[in-house]
């Protein structure tokens, strides 16, 4: 082994050993934003509906600590169906009242936490778009 990979080595262990194994793991896997890629259920003319589609920060054990921000960025929601959120999900919900297909994307962005104004150098992509579906019958 050279002197080089000693060194290296060894500035890896300690960096190890400061930053504690879950945080140098999100940094290794680069945790990106992502949607769930959800096949929404039909929903019925007159009847109740909801489901709810959920975002994450894939393979980071801080997940919870950002802020998700969601749009609907084509397309449109049933009449009567409504979009709420809540943290890293959203709630499509209500009682539509046109049968067809509705088609849309949701786009998510992910703010990181603050973090005392130290960027996070250790998360990937923090956007995430995804199209959905409703069939209403």
């Amino acid at each position: 082994m050279t002197s080089k990979s000693t060194i290296l080595i060894l500035c890896f262990l300690f960096i190890f050993m400061q930053s504690g194994c879950s945080e140098l793991l999100d940094c290794l896997t680069s945790g990106s934003a992502s949607l769930s890629d959800k096949k929404l259920d039909i929903a019925y003319v007159d009847f109740p509906y909801t489901q709810t589609i959920y975002a994450e920060i894939v393979n980071s054990s801080k997940d919870d600590t950002y802020d998700y921000i969601f749009n609907i960025e084509q397309g449109n929601l049933p009449p009567g169906i409504s979009l709420t959120q809540s943290k890293n999900t959203i709630t499509l919900q209500g009682t539509p009242q046109l049968k067809g297909k509705f088609k849309f994307t949701i786009k998510l962005a992910v703010v990181p936490p603050d973090n005392n104004n130290e960027p996070d150098t250790c998360t990937g992509k923090l956007d995430d778009t995804h199209d959905y579906s409703i069939t209403v019958e």
